[in-house]
């Protein structure tokens, strides 16, 4: 419906206009010579063929679809020729969907008027709504040959010839149009064009051009400043944004980003604190530049610098969400690229800044569910459990804080009420196969713990033999099966694709399929590969395993140090004492 509307919005004084056949036309039909005074309409019959066309109008503005056509059938009856009549009943075609019927309709009205470039329009979206823009393309074409005063059209036509991918074709269009002038909207178009062309360099100095002759347009600057920087052109630039006076949020965040690009960290460092020193600035502009300085770039230099801003910030804004909520995310980052204690005192933080938040913002659930899932992660099962419980108080129908909770009472040894809510979390799942798969696993690993490893085994079957599989149930199996099936352990783990499921757990549980492998050599690698990548998730078990494969390979003093630094983090085998004691794996 709104694609009609905008014809509905041309004047009925227009429509009238156009739909006085031409005395031309019916004088061109005529032999020389010949004379028949039926050809041409009576006054009356003119008169009326109009009042029809009007009628139609009308009852199309009120939508009157059917008794729209039903007057334009009785214009037409009357006058054959009479182009708008033709013009309309394809318009109310497009509407009812009929479209090979409005394109019959337009045809005979652009070969009536070839000039008229409302009909070439009405015929490319008739052909557009059909999904044919190869033919929406020749209408188009036949309007930039025949018709004038387009211009406004021009985006549309280039669309049509980007979905053909012709998109040489589309910038030719516009730079013939540009000799009689193009609208910003149409120049930015051009640049977009360009730039998806891979004309980087032409988009460049294209952009360069319009930011003369625009020079306090902030979004043009933007365009231009940014493609720079994504094309080699960095310190260019930077250069162009510390000279110019254009200093909206999103140009400095351009410039910051460019700094970080270019090493320049100090000056990142500087603009930050510049901002933060702002009165004027807005908070949102505070906390995206620090958050922006975390999640780009070494933070190695950054550490200290991140964590005295925040501490500032909170002082200054200790009731805002955004500050805390963003303290939470960066402390969260900052700990996965610690380790020891810092690593744990930035978890500290982290966790407490999302605690705040579910004060301020009880009744929301991402909230909770971040707080949940940190506790879950560091195995803090008894605040795990306070917390989970607080959160079933306000959100009794979320079966994820079900699993929580359950988890939680598994850990602490409290088997069958981790059991009972698991049961209580199966029956909330409903249709939905990936909740039913984490579920299942969980209730695979709490029988693991319980004792019954058959049943374990055959619950976690029945987790990874449905439609959708969850990958906690996936790499839990994996992990059960490194001793007994180490094939199919692997084969598991090979199974979950993509980076979001690379760390160091799955890492570990493929190098341990691979140790009882035999593949000692294979394992090593992969191992030490991940140990490098992850060392903030280094665990007891993990070192321990680094160990006992080192050991294989006739490492003995690397094995040993592997060993003693597994003991220093715990989590380890009830075997690593005699290991180091008798410098032997057994």
């Amino acid at each position: 419906m709104p694609l009609l509307k905008s014809f509905a919005t041309i004047s009925l004084l227009t429509i009238f206009l156009v739909a006085l056949p031409s005395k031309g036309l019916a004088q061109k039909k005529k032999k020389a010579g010949e004379l028949n005074l039926k050809e041409e309409l009576t006054p009356y019959e003119r008169a009326n063929s109009e009042f029809m066309l009007i009628e139609a109008q009308k009852f199309f503005l009120l939508e009157d679809y059917k008794r729209s056509i039903a007057f334009l059938e009785k214009a037409l009856e009357v006058d054959q020729e009479n182009h708008a009549a033709h013009f309309k009943m394809a318009e109310v075609n497009l509407i009812l969907g009929d479209h090979a019927a409005g394109l019959t309709a337009i045809d005979k009205a652009i070969e009536l008027q070839q000039d008229n470039k409302y009909y070439y329009v009405l015929a490319a979206q008739l052909q557009k709504a059909s999904q044919n823009f190869a033919g929406a393309a020749q209408y188009y074409d036949l309007m930039l040959a025949n018709a004038t005063n387009y211009n406004a059209y021009l985006i549309e036509v280039t669309e049509v010839y980007e979905k053909l991918n012709k998109l040489d074709k589309a910038i030719d269009i516009l730079d013939q149009a540009e000799v009689i002038g193009l609208s910003l909207d149409q120049k930015s178009r051009k640049i977009n064009l360009l730039l998806k062309a891979k004309k980087d360099k032409d988009a460049i100095k294209y952009l360069a051009f319009l930011f003369r002759e625009n020079p306090n347009n902030s979004e043009i600057f933007y365009k231009y400043a940014f493609t720079l920087s994504e094309n080699d052109g960095v310190t260019e630039s930077i250069a162009l944004l510390e000279e110019n006076e254009l200093k909206t949020n999103e140009l400095i965040l351009l410039l910051a980003e460019n700094y970080q690009r270019a090493g320049s960290t100090e000056k990142q460092k500087e603009l930050i604190l510049t901002v933060h020193g702002d009165p004027e600035a807005n908070l949102s502009m505070k906390t995206l530049l620090l958050g922006q300085a975390v999640f780009s770039g070494d933070l190695n230099s950054k550490v200290d610098f991140i964590d005295s801003l925040q501490s500032a910030m909170d002082r200054d804004y200790p009731n805002e969400p955004i500050v805390i909520e963003n303290g939470g995310l960066l402390y969260t980052k900052l700990a996965q690229n610690a380790t020891g204690d810092q690593k744990n005192n930035f978890e500290n933080k982290a966790i407490g800044y999302f605690k705040r938040l579910t004060k301020l913002q009880p009744g929301d659930f991402k909230v909770w569910n971040k707080v949940l899932a940190y506790e879950y992660q560091r195995e803090a099962w008894e605040k795990l459990a306070n917390a989970s419980e607080e959160a079933l108080d306000l959100f009794p129908n979320q079966a994820i804080f079900y699993i929580y909770l359950a988890r939680a009472n598994q850990g602490l040894g409290a088997f069958n009420k981790a059991k009972n809510l698991l049961n209580q979390a199966s029956r909330m799942a409903l249709s939905n196969e990936m909740l039913k798969s984490q579920i299942i696993g969980k209730q695979a690993s709490l029988a693991l713990d319980m004792g019954d490893r058959n049943e374990a085994l055959e619950l976690f079957e029945q987790s990874i033999n449905l439609n959708q599989v969850h990958p906690e149930s996936i790499t839990a199996y994996a992990d059960l099966l490194t001793e007994s099936d180490p094939q199919k352990a692997i084969r598991l783990i090979d199974s979950l694709k993509g980076t979001q499921f690379k760390n160091l757990q799955i890492i570990r549980i493929k190098a341990e399929a691979l140790f009882n492998l035999k593949k000692y050599s294979e394992a090593n690698t992969l191992l030490t590969q991940g140990l490098n990548e992850f060392p903030s998730q280094q665990k007891g078990k993990t070192l321990e395993l680094s160990g006992d494969i080192l050991f294989k390979l006739n490492l003995i003093e690397e094995a040993l140090a592997q060993w003693n630094a597994a003991g220093t983090l715990g989590g380890v085998s009830d075997k690593l004492e005699q290991k180091i004691e008798n410098k032997q794996y057994n």
